[in-house]
């Protein structure tokens, strides 16, 4: 699933964007959605 047809990387936020969407749907658990966010953000 691609925001674009371009087919080019998505930014950090878009990622984060996203990352939160699933995290509010329940796919992950909050400590999955925290590492990635700290992986996302260089933390």
């Amino acid at each position: 699933m691609k925001n674009s047809e371009s087919g080019a990387p998505l930014s950090p936020m878009d990622e984060l964007k996203k990352l939160k969407e699933v995290f509010d749907l329940g796919i992950i658990t909050e400590d999955e959605f925290s590492q990635k966010k700290k992986k996302l953000l260089d933390l």
